[in-house]
């Protein structure tokens, strides 16, 4: 409850407090409290006088119904789309002599916008009914409302009433500050520029990559690695130019010279585009900003196209500079692909999206069976690019299935084989001879089970708030569940040992960590201490650990039990409360088991028999060593 009006049942109830509404925001909250589910630039200090809303604590059982409210927004958002032609959103500019399509970039912003209003009504609807304090509920309109008009009602339940219009009109200030701020980064950095990266050796490339994760960049070769294909000599990395998001240590630019990688830093190329190229696109930006009529009243759609050719061209420019013909990202960089490769995809220049971990798969009750066999959700069904990539033929199929482009504008969807910056080269080793290379103890002792076991990252509530993802997939209760399990078969069971992979850093401020979790993977804990329990570091090369294990467990639906599975080495998914028995895509209930009795069957069966293939392995067919070369291929390097 608010510090003011605690008495005071009649709410006002805001998607989202920027700096431009806060001051009226605080004076309202003297008269009727308010909450609130996103805040932009706001310091925390701030928000202690408004309710946050949090779908943690609304809905306490995990992902499931999230889920199923994200699939309704799915579906409405679907039907929505289908009354109209494609080409009634048309979104379409001109840039550099090009004529650029943004109409793909245009309505995949709106599906986020459409999916996180509909999550945000329901939960508010669901927080009013399940809260005696809260007898009235007005949510203030705002821009992201707007946004919406001509394609109909966002919201599932409650009705939105017009209320204090100064609030639309703060987020519309709000919404031009953060283009205006968009346009003129790259306008400053032309000519007003200070930061530089090194100087490119090579005056010509092929492909442009990026979208790489600091937790990537390495001089390790046992590390996690975005040049992973300098592994395979014989691969054509001269041909690449990767960009990083910070600027590599010494010893890494060392390695990366040694092994013939090019790269440059986000942010900090501008002084290598000519001045020449550099002024045009200056002043299409500018000219764009005119035409669009970003200050008289064109739709919002409209008003943002001279940001989406901020977001591109300068990248683009880097492109056109050194000759790319091909352009790579990756899911984690979505948000800022788009603009870039709809500029490139007019100048002819082919842009792939690579997914370099399973799809995302929905976890489900059985309670909600009917339906889940086309249960989808907005993220990704609106492709940014012209090929999109994925590890496994289930993945192709939900992004087909998920897919709401025509035909003549959705990607070719390729399948690449399990594919992660890493060596892939480890996980065609025996178990034994992968500990061996790491220099495991015990490692050749055959009475031993080793068990590859990821991580259950359960994030606390307020990280959370604010974003599409909702509840945790992983509670806190699951985890409790997950990890104490884990002790007891390690008590149950003298030859097992464990090979715990964290999924990232283990950082108190952003992960809850229970204290069945530190039991197990305490260093200074028995479990470590005394050799049962080998911890990896969590940039480590991803392959590494599943190379170790004789067979893997991880939660719903890492993709580590994925890849063991499809490299014929025994895993499965452990949901230990069965919060989630069922998923779609179907297929990968096959990999899933519940409760301790079931995992405890599992590791004793693992045990008695280590060259088992298990019933559950979800590919029957045999991999290929080659499917770098696959990958390779597909991108047009020479091996």
């Amino acid at each position: 409850m608010t510090v003011f009006n605690r008495h005071n049942k009649n709410w006002l109830v805001f998607f989202e407090i920027n700096i431009f509404n806060l001051p009226i925001v605080f004076f309202v909250n003297f008269f009727k409290p308010v909450a609130y589910w996103k805040s932009s630039k706001i310091p925390k200090s701030f928000l202690y006088f408004f309710h946050l809303l949090e779908p943690e604590k609304i809905f306490k059982s995990g992902q499931m119904e999230w889920n199923f409210i994200s699939s309704d927004a799915y579906d409405k958002f679907s039907s929505i789309l289908k009354n109209h032609s494609w080409k009634d959103f048309d979104v379409i500019e001109r840039f550099d002599n090009l004529t650029v399509d943004f109409t793909s970039v245009a309505l995949a912003e709106m599906a986020e916008d459409f999916e996180a209003y509909y999550q945000f009504t329901y939960m508010v609807d669901e927080w009013q009914k399940s809260n005696s304090e809260v007898s009235n509920v007005t949510i203030v309109e705002n821009v992201y409302k707007n946004t919406m008009k001509g394609m109909g009602e966002c919201h599932r339940k409650i009705k939105i009433n017009k209320v204090f219009n100064i609030f639309t009109f703060m987020d519309k200030i709000n919404f031009l500050s953060e283009n205006l701020f968009i346009l003129i980064k790259p306008i400053i950095k032309s000519f007003f520029y200070y930061r530089k990266t090194k100087a490119i050796n090579k005056k010509a490339f092929r492909i442009l990559w990026k979208d790489i994760s600091v937790n990537e960049i390495t001089n390790n070769l046992l590390e996690c690695n975005f040049a992973f294909l300098a592994h395979h000599i014989s691969v054509d990395i001269g041909k690449i130019l990767y960009v990083l998001p910070v600027e590599p240590s010494y010893e890494v630019c060392k390695w990366l010279e040694s092994k013939d990688i090019n790269w440059i830093v986000d942010g900090k190329y501008m002084h290598l585009i000519p001045y020449s190229i550099r002024w045009n696109m200056v002043r299409d930006i500018v000219f764009t900003f005119i035409r669009t009529g970003i200050f008289i009243g064109s739709s919002v759609i409209r008003r943002k196209i001279p940001s989406y050719i901020a977001k591109g061209a300068p990248l683009y420019c880097i492109a056109k500079t050194y000759g790319i013909d091909t352009i790579i990202g990756t899911t984690s960089g979505l948000s800022s692909c788009g603009p870039l490769n709809a500029i490139a995809k007019s100048s002819n220049i082919r842009t792939i999206i690579w997914q370099y971990s399973q799809a995302g798969v929905i976890p489900v009750k059985k309670s909600n069976l009917q339906g889940v066999t086309d249960r989808k959700r907005l993220v990704q069904s609106i492709f940014l690019c012209d090929e999109q990539w994925a590890w496994y033929h289930e993945d192709i199929k939900l992004y087909r299935d998920r897919c709401l482009q025509p035909p003549e504008y959705a990607p070719v969807f390729r399948v690449t084989g399990p594919i992660m910056p890493g060596n892939s080269d480890w996980i065609f080793k025996s178990p034994i001879k992968a500990r061996e290379d790491m220099q495991l103890l015990e490692c050749s002792n055959k009475d031993l089970l080793w068990l590859g076991v990821f991580d259950m990252d359960t994030k606390h509530a307020n990280l959370i708030s604010g974003i599409r993802s909702g509840p945790n997939r992983f509670t806190l209760e699951m985890q409790k569940a997950f990890f104490s399990h884990l002790c007891e078969a390690i008590n149950t069971f003298p030859n097992l040992r464990i090979i715990y992979k964290p999924k990232r850093r283990v950082a108190a401020e952003k992960f809850v960590i229970s204290n069945e979790m530190l039991e197990l993977i305490n260093p200074d804990g028995k479990y470590v201490k005394g050799g049962k329990v080998i911890l990896t570091k969590y940039n480590i090369d991803p392959y590494i650990p599943i190379a170790m294990a004789d067979c893997c467990i991880g939660a719903p639906y890492t993709s580590g039990v994925l890849l063991s599975n499809l490299v014929h080495r025994p895993g499965a998914y452990y949901d230990p409360l069965n919060m989630y028995d069922n998923c779609y895509p179907l297929e990968y209930k096959k990999l899933q088991i519940s409760e301790k009795k079931s995992l405890f069957e599992k590791i004793e069966r693992w045990t008695d028999d280590k060259s088992i293939v298990d019933s559950r392995v979800i590919n029957n067919e045999s991999v290929d060593k080659d499917f770098v070369k696959i990958f390779v291929k597909l991108l047009g390097l020479r091996l």
